[in-house]
Order: structure tokens, then sequence, then C-alpha cells
């Protein structure tokens, strides 16, 4: 456990101070450039420790204009951005964020399910995102929800859980939560 709350510091570390030299891949999309640069480099930086140190691929994405099935999109997405094949095996996470369409979906990778299972996933969405959210602080929330899933992940790192292969060269089957949430409205 020791171990574990080291990496969450090291990881709040780099996230404060980024990580100078460091080739970064892409980890955000933002095409409406709803984050602001700080937020985003914060969350790109976080990203890249959360690969390197935790082998999880994590990316988040925030649509330009409403998705009518954003279940259906998450798993596109994961597929198309092929979370979980830089790392050991399907250890991808995608968090998806429709401001317009006032929902988002966490859709974790399927070497991931059991430290990140739906109960989980979704009371962080419910927990976590909606009041940050609704608040209209998209990228604290994300900071607050990538802290959780480190932290998370971590304790299992620590045990020396969650490993084994992935399934039929697929990343995602679909696990994950979806929630709709009246972002920048005030009200959860």
């Amino acid at each position: 456990m020791r171990n574990g709350w080291l990496l969450v510091a090291g990881l709040l570390g780099m996230m404060l101070f980024g990580c100078a030299g460091e080739q970064r891949d892409r980890f955000v999309d933002d095409p409406a450039g709803a984050l602001s640069a700080a937020a985003r480099t914060r969350i790109e930086n976080y990203h890249a420790v959360l690969l390197r140190d935790c082998d999880i691929h994590f990316h988040l994405t925030l649509l330009p204009e409403a998705e009518a099935d954003i279940d259906a999109k998450a798993v596109r997405l994961f597929e198309a951005y092929r979370l979980g094949a830089k790392t050991r095996a399907a250890r991808g996470v995608l968090l998806l964020i429709d401001p317009q369409g006032k929902q988002a979906r966490l859709e974790i990778g399927y070497d991931l399910e059991g430290i990140f299972p739906d109960g989980f996933v979704a009371a962080i969405e419910r927990e976590q995102m909606v009041p940050f959210f609704s608040a209209g602080k998209l990228g604290p929330g994300i900071e607050a929800t990538v802290e959780l899933l480190v932290a998370r992940a971590a304790e299992w790192k620590d045990k020396g859980e969650g490993e084994k292969g992935s399934v039929a060269g697929r990343y995602s089957g679909g696990a994950g939560a979806r929630t709709p949430i009246a972002i920048g409205s005030g009200a959860p």
C-alpha cells in the first residue's frame, strides 16, 4: 500500500510540474477547446505517467456535438484508438464526455474490469464527475476522476492482482458506465 501512495504522490507531482522533455502521445482529443491549455497539459502529463507507471492507457475525448448513442460511440472510439495496445494486455480506459448531449461514459478495457468493475465506475461518475461537471469544472473534474482511478490501480498493483490476457484480440466489449450530466448547469 505504501508503494501505491508513493505512486499517487509521484503522479500528482508530474501533473503539477509537467514532464519536460518527455515524448508525449496524444491522450486528449478536445476539438471544441473545452479545456484550458493548462488543464489539457496537466491531464496529458498525468496520462503519460499512468501509462508508464501503471501500464494503463487512458484517453480522454470531449465530443464537439451531441451523440445519440454514447455507449456505441465509446466502443467504436476505444477500438479506433486501440486503447490497451500500448500495454501488456487490454488495459485501456476511455473517458468520453459529451457536453452538448449532457452525458459522459467511462469505458473500461477487458483486463481492467476486475480493478474497475461497473459498480465502481458508476459510483465515480455519480459521486465525482457529476458535481464537478455540473459546476462547469471539466478540467478539475477529469483530474479528480483520474486520481481516483490511479489510487485504485495502485492498490491493485501493490497486491499483484489484475493481470490477465486480452479476450479474442479485442480491447473492450462495452464494460463501464454512462451517466447523464447537466454540464455547466450548476445542478447535479
